[in-house]
């Protein structure tokens, strides 16, 4: 089961990101100076009442996704959207409506790594996912079993790329390293939508992977 804290993590992240928010307006407009209130926006009523393209990742459908090459047996929700990407390293699965990837990996490591040794392998691995500030939500997870497992939701904001949150897993268990995260953009996502994504992928997902076992983990080749 995920961290009690993760539960908060649409509040926290609503502040980081939405803080400087304009305030709302009211529904109703002002009356006019001549006391007549002004002729309805018809375009505005028109905008205001069409529906949302469904581009959000629903809590439905879920289904169970196994690979037998990376040793991963996982529950999706959504699962008829999601694709498999090949990828020589890492399991890696995009949800092609939110334009989301999620990545898992393990790997052999010494007898008495910890899970903070595998959270900087992963950050020499992939450098985009170094934080560069504070962590907004953090906590720990139940799975995959046998792995003292953390996870952090960071967001990532600079002019030169794109808005992106990233809740990325890391643990250790016996001679073995495990890694997970799950990557998506902020681009017209509300506070709500965007904390019922990471959440729903935090608890869900990240929160009820499965280690098939060890021998049906397919060594990755060195990186270069």
């Amino acid at each position: 089961m995920a961290h009690r804290s993760l539960r908060f993590a649409a509040n926290w992240l609503a502040l980081a990101l939405f803080g400087c928010a304009a305030p709302v307006q009211p529904t109703e407009a002002p009356p006019s100076v001549s006391g007549r209130a002004p002729a309805p926006n018809h375009d505005a009523a028109a905008r205001a009442t069409t529906p949302r393209a469904d581009h959000g990742l629903p809590d439905r459908d879920w289904q169970s996704f196994v690979s037998q090459r990376f040793g991963f047996r996982l529950p999706l929700p959504d699962r008829v959207r999601w694709v498999e990407v090949p990828d020589e390293r890492w399991l890696t699965l995009l949800h092609r409506p939110t334009q989301s990837i999620l990545r898992l990996r393990s790997w052999r490591a010494s007898p008495r790594v910890t899970k903070g040794e595998c959270q900087e392998q992963v950050y020499l691995w992939r450098s985009e996912l170094r934080p560069v500030q504070e962590v907004v939500v953090e906590g720990a997870l139940g799975a995959p079993e046998g792995f003292d497992v953390h996870v952090r939701v960071d967001l990532f904001s600079q002019a030169t790329a794109e808005r992106r949150a990233v809740a990325f897993a890391f643990g250790a268990a016996v001679r073995r390293c495990y890694a997970a995260y799950f990557e998506t953009g902020l681009t017209e996502l509300t506070e709500a939508e965007l904390g019922s994504r990471l959440r729903l992928v935090t608890e869900g997902v990240l929160g009820r992977v499965e280690v098939m076992s060890v021998e049906a983990f397919a060594e990755p080749a060195p990186l270069p």
